[in-house]
């Protein structure tokens, strides 16, 4: 699998998986995991937090901070170095995308 193809692969499975509801880095991690498993493909975590953040940019995703008392979703900036901490959720743009694959 070429890089760009790989890559925009990766992308389109995180979009997949942030369109229902919001997901932890860890939640996204293992239902792509699912996928890997059946095709035999690798994908690092790092290449996660990179789709993450080009979705973001793409205005597709969004990166929260979920807390139990209100607000209880507030729109946070993407950091890879927290991405850990953080909860994505598809924005309508990503939605409709993700709708289409």
């Amino acid at each position: 699998m070429r890089e760009r193809t790989k890559a925009q692969g990766i992308k389109d499975l995180v979009l997949r998986a942030i369109s229902d509801d919001y997901e932890s880095l860890d939640i996204i991690t293992r239902q792509i995991s699912q996928f890997e498993e059946s095709r035999d493909l690798r994908i690092a975590d790092e290449e996660v937090r990179t789709a993450l953040g080009e979705l973001i940019q793409d205005n597709l995703a969004q990166a929260f901070r979920l807390s139990p008392w209100p607000p209880h979703a507030v729109a946070v900036p993407f950091a890879y170095e927290s991405a850990n901490e953080l909860w994505f959720y598809a924005t309508p743009p990503g939605k409709a995308l993700a709708q289409q694959s």
